[in-house]
C-alpha cells in the first residue's frame, strides 16, 4: 500500500497523539477527532482508508500494542498495565489479549509464545 507523505505524517500524528492518551479510559472518537481538526465522519473515512481500522479497533490496538510491550517486563502486573493502558479492568484486558494475541497476559509473561491447543 503507498502512503503518500502527508498521510504518513498524519498517522505519526496520530500514534503519538493516542499514545498520550493511551491511559485515559474514557478517550472517545470524538475528541481524537477533535483533536486531529477532522469531523467525525471524515476522520472515521481517512482513519480506515489508512488503516483498515475504525477508530476505536485503531485505538484498541494502540492500548493492546503497548500492554503486549509491557508485559514483557515480568515484574509488571497485568492489573497495572490495564490500567495503564486505559483498559478499565485487568479481565477486560486478558480477554481482549487472549483475543488479538492467542494466549493470554499471564501466558504471556511466562515465556509461553504458542497459544495453547
Amino acid at each position: 500500500m503507498l502512503i503518500e507523505e502527508r498521510d504518513r505524517r498524519l498517522l505519526d500524528q496520530l500514534a503519538g497523539w493516542v499514545d498520550s492518551h493511551l491511559s485515559d479510559p474514557q478517550l472517545s472518537v470524538d475528541k481524537f477527532a477533535a483533536d486531529m481538526e477532522y469531523g467525525r465522519t471524515k476522520f472515521y473515512i481517512k482513519l480506515k482508508q489508512l488503516t483498515g481500522l475504525t477508530p476505536n479497533e485503531y485505538i484498541k490496538e494502540r492500548r493492546l500494542q503497548r500492554a503486549f510491550e509491557l508485559l514483557a517486563d515480568e515484574h509488571v502486573t497485568v492489573a497495572e498495565a490495564a490500567y495503564q493502558v486505559g483498559m478499565g479492568t485487568p479481565q477486560y484486558l486478558s480477554t481482549t489479549f487472549k483475543k488479538r494475541f492467542g494466549l493470554t497476559p499471564t501466558q504471556y509473561q511466562k515465556g509461553e509464545r504458542q497459544p495453547k491447543k
